[in-house]
């Protein structure tokens, strides 16, 4: 009975109470597990896909912690994904998976592509950093320059203007690697946890990471040196989103502070929780880049949007859901 319950509701689309996104230039991808047994855990996990009348849809198998994914540009059928089970590949666009690691290689956190290789993908994992070089058909570790404790790592990014270049959160801080992940050196010491590393879409020498005890750091010359942001939550910050339009506005998530925007460049900060349930807890926060709408993901409960960049909310959609992460890819012209 529990299996025929979750075949239908992968099958059917869990509808939204916000707008229709008819003309977008990106599709909007959630890596998240939801719970639609109002608490007995009865779930469907995944991927799931925000269509045109804006309902989220599964478009993968009931499969828990995906973190995160990313799609070669060159064909949108190939995705890469990190979970639970460790890195996942699909070349047909979810109809098949292929695991390109063994247990060595579980609870993949992140992953990325990297810039001007495609067949080069970056993978954090609790132990350190696992590269592929032959599109997710197999991984090996590179972890030279690392700690030998303290390698857990939780974010990994691409520079996207530079072959070969990518920075890595763990544990002990910020690491680069301008090699591919052959090398790595520390450029930010740290015994906090990174939780997310992202760079700016309009100055690609911005980057801001966030922390579970060091607060948010940000970098104005490519990740080489960073300062902090002075964000005033006291609890561990979760992600940071860029808007791809106003090169002033970051919104931060919070598990226990909620949702935190800034208006000028990370100068000041505001508490953005008006609207969101009591407790607010916030795991992901992202900013659409066709509409700027700022999106809040209250853990097991819904995902929230707002149209003023968090002054007011509304429910938007997955319901019962624990979102791990937001994902924008470019529609593709047919």
């Amino acid at each position: 009975m529990i299996k025929k319950y979750l075949l239908l509701a992968a099958l059917f689309a869990i509808q939204s109470e916000g707008f229709a996104y008819e003309t977008l230039k990106h599709e909007l991808y959630v890596c998240a597990d939801m719970d639609l047994g109002n608490g007995k855990w009865v779930t469907v996990n995944g991927i799931f896909r925000r269509d045109s009348l804006n309902n989220y849809s599964t478009i993968v198998r009931d499969t828990p912690g995906i973190s995160d994914l990313v799609f070669d540009p060159r064909n949108h059928a190939y995705m890469y994904v990190a979970s639970i089970n460790g890195p996942l590949t699909t070349y047909d666009r979810c109809h098949s998976w292929r695991m390109g690691a063994d247990w060595r290689m579980t609870e993949a956190k992140s992953i990325d592509m990297d810039s001007g290789n495609f067949d080069r993908i970056y993978l954090a994992l609790p132990d350190g950093v696992a590269i592929s070089e032959d599109k997710g058909k197999s991984w090996t570790r590179r972890e030279a320059g690392l700690p030998l404790r303290g390698k857990y790592a939780q974010a990994i990014k691409s520079d996207r203007t530079q072959t070969g270049r990518v920075l890595v959160g763990i544990e002990k801080g910020i690491y680069l690697s301008v090699d591919s992940g052959t090398n790595w050196i520390c450029v930010f010491e740290s015994n906090a946890t990174v939780t997310d590393i992202q760079q700016s879409p309009l100055n690609s020498k911005e980057w801001i990471a966030t922390t579970k005890k060091d607060g948010a750091l940000k970098s104005n010359d490519g990740g080489l040196t960073w300062h902090n942001l002075h964000v005033p939550a006291k609890n561990a910050l979760y992600n940071v989103a860029f808007d791809s339009i106003n090169p002033s506005h970051y919104a931060i998530a919070s598990l226990l502070d909620g949702v935190l925007t800034s208006d000028d460049a990370g100068n000041t900060w505001n508490f953005r929780n008006s609207g969101l349930p009591k407790t607010h807890p916030i795991f992901r926060v992202a900013i659409d880049p066709d509409t700027q709408v700022l999106y809040a993901a209250v853990n097991r409960e819904y995902i929230y949007s707002s149209n003023d960049f968090g002054r007011t909310w509304r429910k938007d959609g997955l319901n019962h859901s624990t979102v791990y992460h937001f994902v924008f890819l470019p529609v593709t012209k047919k």
